[in-house]
């Protein structure tokens, strides 16, 4: 538990130091869409033999589209639809665009959605 703490808070300042970047720059992630492709890819790939004897684990994507613009989201999600047929892929977002794309795979069986439940 203490080496997945430790993972988690280098992730957190690898985030931060990233965003910090990309907003000195101007930049965003938006114009680069391939970038962030190459990073899911390159993660996947890692996942595929991070376990303890070299078995896959799941990745939890949370919300990395949230910069993307949204005419380029489908794209993505339809990639990460493809990566999930080989690695199990948990993805975390609010992003009503990401939602629609989403409820329409689950009518045709390829993912499973969880939604909350308001009340």
């Amino acid at each position: 538990i203490e080496a997945l703490g430790d993972r988690h808070a280098a992730l957190e300042r690898r985030v931060a130091a990233l965003e910090g970047q990309r907003l000195a720059t101007g930049g965003g992630l938006e114009t680069d869409v391939e970038g962030v492709q190459q990073y899911l890819l390159g993660q996947l790939a890692r996942a595929t033999t991070a376990g303890p004897h070299g078995e896959p684990v799941p990745v939890v994507l949370d919300d990395p589209f949230v910069h993307v613009a949204a005419e380029r989201k489908w794209e993505l999600m339809d990639m990460v639809a493809r990566l999930a047929e080989r690695t199990q892929l948990v993805y975390l977002t609010d992003d009503a665009f990401i939602g629609a794309w989403a409820r329409r795979r689950t009518a045709t069986g390829t993912i499973t959605l969880l939604e909350p439940v308001d009340g």
